[in-house]
């Protein structure tokens, strides 16, 4: 998937998950007719990310312009049929009333879904995608064995503008996804741009007889394995090896190790629990401490880590904050055709592939963050940060040795950065 759409199909699957908030009470976890329609639509979009997803969209009125000839053509009734659904793995707050959301298609265990969309919400009926605001209308509620269905309307209160490369990453979003049987005229044009758009209806199922949303859990594949409750083993073809042990939701340990030099060890290790986290100690691990073979060299820099493996092997985390104030929400692993997804919220592997045919795609739609690499030397080890990528697609490049290794003395570990926040480094 591209990262940026003009917002006419992702940009509004969004906008029916804009929290993570529970709507109901402990005493009572199930949804109701009655208690639904009653919710503000805030409240509503709230309710969706427990007990629904989207499982239809249909587009009205797609009015589009061939940029070379400038020939317009109008499809009325194009639709996109998702299945099952198209579910949340992450939102996070950015600033008041706006928020980041993440999606992955096909369910809870469904593909990732890397767009970049941010949402603004309205005190009334209305909500703001990636700058464009649209009326939300609910047309109907329809009751059924606990398999309820809602369908909305959303109507673009101005212009709907389009780029040419905003269109065709969209028109790619849609004949590659494999989640959904699609009904779409011939629409792949090299210069296309999107003119207008009447509405889009957007039909949701709601189960509302289930409680929380059941845990991504897929079979774990193509050298990861499952080695015990909390603890996940990736183990690479060219020597690289990724520990994940979840000890409790407060606390992460991700241990690296390396077939070719057998005396490395990198962690990344916290518990929210700590006394630093006294705000809030529910928080999820943030796992911000880095120790090298033991010895505690830093603690992370930005949002998102990474470690590149010198077989090419990668693994990412994501976290909500920088340094210790954000806990670690996802782990990726990327080598080759391999990839793998861990939802570390309730932690479960959400995807696990070992024949991925757009690894890197996913890969680079992925902020790296600090990145960090080792080197293997004549006389022993060196870690070092290679580039910070903040956001995706730009990287800054920068080699800062972090700590070394030496093959005479196996005991001794080189602490080769001085993170000023930390008075011991």
């Amino acid at each position: 998937m591209k990262r940026k759409l003009s917002g006419l199909f992702f940009a509004l699957l969004l906008v029916l998950s804009c929290t993570q908030e529970n709507v109901t009470s402990k005493e009572d976890n199930r949804l109701t007719q009655d208690r639904f329609l009653a919710m503000s639509l805030r409240e509503q979009f709230a309710a969706m990310t427990q007990w629904g997803g989207i499982s239809r969209i249909d587009i009205n009125n797609l009015e589009l312009q061939r940029i070379s000839t400038g020939v317009v053509r109008q499809f009325s009734g194009f639709s996109f049929n998702y299945s099952p659904v198209i579910d949340i793995f992450e939102l996070a707050e950015q600033g008041t009333d706006t928020y980041s959301i993440g999606l992955r298609k096909g369910g809870p265990a469904g593909q990732v879904l890397d767009v970049s969309v941010t949402l603004k919400e309205g005190s009334g009926a209305w909500a703001e995608v990636n700058g464009l605001r649209y009326n939300v209308q609910l047309n109907s509620y329809t009751a059924g064995g606990g398999k309820d269905v809602v369908e909305y309307t959303f109507t673009p209160t101005g212009a709907v503008p389009g780029t040419s490369q905003d269109y065709l990453n969209l028109i790619a979003a849609l004949n590659n996804s494999n989640n959904g049987d699609a009904v779409r005229p011939d629409l792949f044009l090299p210069d296309l741009r999107v003119l207008s758009l009447g509405s889009i209806k957007l039909t949701v199922v709601l189960d509302s007889t289930t409680g929380e949303p059941a845990c991504p859990s897929v079979a774990p594949q193509g050298g990861l394995t499952h080695v015990e409750e909390g603890k996940y083993l990736y183990e690479s073809a060219g020597g690289a090896q990724i520990l994940i042990n979840r000890i409790s939701k407060e606390s992460l340990v991700i241990t690296l190790g390396y077939k070719g030099y057998s005396n490395f060890s990198y962690q990344f290790w916290g518990d929210s629990s700590e006394e630093i986290f006294d705000s809030n100690p529910d928080n999820l691990g943030p796992a911000s401490h880095e120790n090298l073979n033991g010895k505690h060299l830093k603690d992370r820099l930005g949002k998102n880590r990474t470690v590149i493996f010198p077989d090419g092997t990668k693994m990412t985390y994501e976290s909500t904050a920088p340094w210790y104030m954000g806990g670690v929400t996802r782990i990726s692993i990327y080598d080759g055709k391999n990839v793998h997804h861990f939802n570390m919220t309730c932690f479960g592997l959400e995807y696990s592939s070992a024949s991925s045919m757009d690894t890197q795609e996913q890969d680079d739609l992925q902020a790296d963050g600090e990145t960090s690499t080792f080197e293997l030397t004549e006389t022993g080890l060196i870690f070092y940060n290679i580039y910070n990528e903040d956001t995706a697609g730009n990287k800054v490049y920068e080699r800062i040795d972090l700590g070394s290794l030496t093959k005479d003395n196996e005991k001794q570990v080189n602490d080769l950065y001085d993170d000023k926040r930390l008075a011991h480094t």
